[in-house]
């Protein structure tokens, strides 16, 4: 350590950034180009052991040399400027790296992967998916009607289902629109926003150790299945 946490050019950074954008969450500024493994440096040239790890998103640490030469490579960087849309127009090796890659490690049975930027936009679409899902099995795999297409665009039946997703208190699954209707952790993330009405059910709040709490963790569990049941039958 140089001296105080966070050090004086941190602080000074935090206010010019201020200026041009949220700064109220800042901690402190990183120099990124020197931190390494399991260790940042921050601006002030503070050297400290990051056990948050940018929010549990680098497993590998800062600047892992494996890493370092993948994003080298020339297809990344044609990739990262060109923006393809996988949809539409994906690269001459994108089958090849998806089949050695997320299809390599995909639990069994299933075929078929699907990347998302983000926690939160991997929930948005798993639930959008599942809504389609059923639906079409609801149509017998038919395609949508025309009404249901018609209806969809003023948010009516039947092209907009009175369909939801049942949550737990205390959940995090992100803070987008629809992860935060699913997301009970902390209001300040919920507040001023609109939200489905979807249900929400108890969650199990174990005491440890585990072994030597069994009865009472039994009983949560019991409370929150009663309370589960209860919740869906509600519905």
């Amino acid at each position: 350590m140089c001296g105080t946490f966070p050090g004086p050019k941190s602080k000074q950074m935090k206010v010019e950034m201020d200026l041009h954008h949220q700064a109220a969450s800042v901690k402190v500024f990183i120099n990124y180009e020197k931190s390494k493994g399991n260790y940042f440096i921050d601006a002030d040239g503070n050297v400290l052991l990051d056990v948050y790890m940018q929010i549990s998103s680098l497993p590998l640490g800062y600047n892992h040399p494996d890493l370092i030469k993948a994003v080298a490579d020339p297809r990344f960087m044609a990739t990262a400027v060109s923006r393809p849309a996988l949809g539409s127009f994906p690269p001459t090796f994108f089958t090849n790296s998806i089949k050695n890659s997320l299809s390599a490690i995909a639990p069994k049975g299933c075929t078929g992967v699907q990347n998302a930027l983000c926690g939160s936009s991997s929930n948005e679409n798993a639930i959008k998916a599942a809504f389609m899902w059923y639906q079409a099995q609801k149509r017998g795999g038919s395609p949508p009607t025309k009404e249901d297409l018609d209806s969809c665009m003023r948010h009516e039946l039947p092209g907009t289902p009175n369909l939801s997703v049942l949550s737990f208190n205390g959940s995090f699954h992100g803070r987008t629109l629809t992860a935060l209707s699913i997301t009970h952790s902390k209001a300040i993330h919920k507040v001023d926003l609109p939200a489905f009405r979807w249900p929400v059910a108890e969650f199990p709040r174990y005491k440890y150790p585990l072994e030597k709490n069994v009865p009472y963790n039994e009983q949560q569990d019991q409370k929150c299945l009663a309370n589960v049941s209860f919740t869906i039958q509600k519905i």
